[in-house]
């Protein structure tokens, strides 16, 4: 038997009145920056309609509660060669054993994900030495999983990286030898590495369009530390100074090759926001190694010259523990607010924090006060997590981790998620007036909207995006009737049979791509993907994998229907 369950999604047009509106349940310490009035109203032609319960629900924030995502973990051979890694004592440990001792971490692993955090960025798979570690040889196919777990469970992914600045080790090893010949004073060599500089800007951008709400276009920008190439395996040249990889593989200055790639990006993609990434920006040493200032100076350079830059990525590695006389939120509030100063007209994000405490308990002690100090910041954007897992971290004495080694909730998680949820607006049904509305003042964000209309539920979701006065949203009636009658301009109705069980869904008259159904873990992980055919806008399947499972139809590059569902063979 197959169970479905769908919901229809219909987008009606909005609009922008001014009014005086009742408050919505939000907790008292979301600043006022931080929210926003919002009228529904409820039509049957040009009459407004009284009496009409309409339900809404916060579904995401717009500022961005993130956390870093490993690809690994979703697979079960890849889970024992890293634990293999990490423990080496046990290396012998067979797939049986394993499977015995973590058997549902790779089933528990997106599902945890998809519940503490509304932002991912890709730890190390969109990275260039991962995907291009043998020249010619482009492997998206981890970062391709991730983006595409994040769009079922309605995630934004900030791309990281696109090319990292610091030391050699983060290009691929065979472009040493090309570095190393520009660095001897060939010029054919040096038009070489701006190549590859331009290829890997265009090709990564387009493979990824449209699926990155952000990109780190440059980490850590002002830390070069490059001092020697390599020739070969076992040869090495001096370069007598220290230099970042973007240069030591051009021979440009620092800013022209900046500008070279931000302007490339910003031929390949429009859409996404363009972040420069660096760390040493909010620690309390900050000012000491003067990181803000070198990266101001950087800043301003780069958009002197006309570049997009949008965001200021401050990673935020908390590297030592902290005293409670030391880690404060004046303290921290102090340090964005001097890098605020020196650039006044971009957004802050935290794009990979984490820090070490004493213990759990601490820990989520010092989550408290970074969130606090970051969302009563108006310039702060987001905060994404570095180390949101045990089994995942990069350094074993940090203990910023949501949850353990098991996917078991930790104090910090815990005072994450209450967080996020206290910052929330709640859920409410409220009632039409005579004028047809309900008002409310939420939190910025997504919100679906539900009304019912001759039985049949609708919902609708809006963006209550920060600005000026009141954020409108009308539901005509006679729209929905509209849409109905123009389904040719709306939508051609298709039905699937799976074991004589319908499934219908509305795929646009323009759409000519060839439709899959994919049956999908609940952890995130394909099982199967069957092309469909069509006879009359009907298709039928006999088979899909046993178990509970999402389905997902659509094309490669747009989805159209998902649904949780359970085929019992």
């Amino acid at each position: 038997m197959f169970r479905y369950k769908t919901r229809s999604r219909m987008f009606f047009g909005s609009f922008l009145t001014l009014g005086c509106l009742v408050s919505s349940s939000i907790a008292q310490d979301v600043p006022s920056f931080r929210k926003r009035d919002m009228t529904i109203t409820v039509l049957d032609g040009s009459t407004p309609k009284s009496g009409i319960e309409v339900k809404v629900e916060q579904i995401r924030h717009h500022f961005g509660f993130g956390g870093a995502m490993a690809y690994w973990p979703f697979d079960t051979t890849s889970l024992l060669s890293q634990y293999n890694k990490k423990n080496p004592e046990d290396s012998i440990l067979s797939y049986t054993d394993y499977s015995a001792r973590f058997g549902d971490i790779a089933a528990k692993y997106g599902p945890t994900f998809a519940k503490y955090f509304q932002w991912i960025t890709p730890e190390n798979e969109q990275k260039w030495t991962d995907v291009q570690y043998q020249r010619g040889a482009d492997n998206y196919y981890k970062g391709d999983s991730l983006v595409a777990f994040a769009k079922r469970n309605n995630i934004k992914v900030r791309g990281h990286n696109l090319f990292w600045n610091e030391h050699m080790g983060w290009i691929p090893d065979w472009a040493d030898t090309i570095a190393y010949n520009a660095w001897k004073g060939e010029d054919t060599w040096f038009d070489t590495g701006k190549v590859l500089i331009d290829q890997r800007t265009e090709e990564c951008l387009k493979h990824f369009e449209g699926q990155c709400a952000h990109w780190d276009v440059i980490n850590e920008i002002v830390h070069g530390q490059v001092d020697t190439v390599k020739i070969d395996a076992e040869n090495f040249v001096a370069l007598g100074a220290k230099y970042g990889t973007l240069k030591t593989l051009t021979n440009m200055s620092d800013v022209d090759i900046y500008e070279r790639i931000l302007k490339k990006a910003d031929e390949v993609d429009k859409n996404s926001l363009f972040c420069l990434n660096d760390y040493n920006m909010i620690t309390r040493w900050s000012r000491n190694d003067k990181v803000p200032d070198k990266y101001a100076e950087v800043f301003k350079a780069l958009t002197s010259k006309g570049c997009r830059v949008d965001i200021i990525g401050c990673e935020g590695h908390f590297g030592e523990a902290f005293g409670d006389n030391q880690f404060t939120q004046s303290a921290l509030k102090s340090n964005i607010d001097y890098i605020a100063g020196k650039i006044p007209n971009a957004e802050i994000w935290i794009t990979e924090m984490d820090f070490e405490a004493a213990d759990a308990n601490k820990a989520a002690t010092y989550l408290e006060t970074f969130m606090n100090t970051f969302f009563n910041h108006e310039r702060v954007g987001g905060i994404v997590l570095w180390t949101p897992w045990q089994g995942n971290r990069w350094r074993e004495q940090l203990k910023s981790f949501v949850v353990d080694s098991s996917l078991n909730e930790t104090p910090l998680g815990k005072m994450w998620r209450e967080k996020i949820e206290s910052w929330t607006t709640k859920e409410m049904i409220k009632t039409t007036g005579d004028d047809g509305k309900v008002a409310l003042t939420g939190v910025h964000g997504e919100y679906k909207i539900t009304v019912v209309k001759d039985g049949v539920t609708y919902e609708v979701n809006t963006y209550l995006a920060p600005g000026t006065g009141a954020h409108d949203v009308k539901i005509a009636y006679e729209e929905l009737s509209v849409r109905e009658r123009k389904a040719a301009v709306y939508g051609v109705k298709h039905t699937i049979f799976v074991n004589n069980h319908p499934v219908s869904f509305r795929l646009p008259a323009t759409e000519k791509g060839q439709l899959f159904i994919s049956a999908y873990s609940l952890a995130g992980r394909l099982i199967s993907r069957v092309p469909l055919s069509f006879n009359d806008g009907v298709c039928r399947i006999e088979k899909l994998p046993g178990g509970c499972h999402v389905f997902n139809i659509g094309t490669e590059l747009q989805s159209y229907h998902t649904a949780v569902g359970t085929n019992v063979k």
